[in-house]
């Protein structure tokens, strides 16, 4: 439960402020105490006093998004020192029918092995050469993956054109 600060203080038009690492905010004609990691629990309670238990549930999803929009979520691939080059076709390289991608997987303590993706499309069955692209421009990647085929941080990526 959020306890007020300062209690009422309907004249006070500080909407924000930090000071010593804490913020207040103004809710509800009193001014509350944000520890960090108090902001779910200060927008539920907001959420409750105005719109009642109906829409608690939409303000606790948008604030879900917001965060993995924000960057903060907890499905980052792993940084386990793999290191991937692709070796050919070079950035830039004009390609004709189906292409051959040579690789250098520099295993770190979780890579097995690696995925291919087009144009962000899993290429399932990867044996090292691409089949079928269109004519135009597009991305080829090459992205570290586990035992359990998790993909991990390691990744390198080339733009060709296919004729």
């Amino acid at each position: 439960r959020l306890k007020p600060l300062l209690g009422d203080h309907h004249g006070l038009d500080a909407r924000e402020s930090v000071d010593d690492g804490l913020k207040m905010q103004q809710g509800q004609g009193k001014v509350y105490r944000l520890f960090e990691g108090g902001l779910y629990q200060f927008i539920i309670h907001l959420a409750r006093r105005r719109f009642g238990m109906s829409r608690v549930f939409a303000v606790m999803a948008a604030v879900s998004l917001l965060m993995l929009g924000l960057g903060v979520n907890g499905w980052a691939a792993t940084d386990d020192g793999s290191q991937v080059k692709i070796v050919s076709p070079e950035q830039g390289a004009v390609v004709k029918g189906d292409v051959e991608v040579q690789y250098m997987l520099m295993k770190g303590t979780q890579a097995t092995h690696v995925h291919c993706y087009v144009d962000g499309e899993y290429q399932k069955g990867f044996s090292g050469i691409v089949k079928g692209m269109p004519r135009g421009t597009h991305e080829i990647k090459v992205v570290a993956a586990d035992k359990d085929h998790k993909t991990l941080a390691a990744e390198a990526a080339v733009t060709v054109e296919v004729q």
